[in-house]
């Protein structure tokens, strides 16, 4: 599992491990795509909840 805070800041890090894989980098896209949207519905329903 890949600590999200890694993927954040450190994504080319996390792309270079899944080149030397084999594996495709989109997926690194994609969690960072995915771990935006989580933080902004959190952000988001944090406001509204105040």
């Amino acid at each position: 599992m890949i600590d999200p805070r890694i993927l954040r800041d450190q994504p080319d890090r996390v792309r270079a491990a899944q080149a030397k894989r084999g594996l495709s980098d989109m997926v690194v896209d994609e969690a960072l795509a995915a771990d935006t949207r989580r933080r902004q519905a959190i952000t988001e329903f944090e406001a509204k909840r105040a």
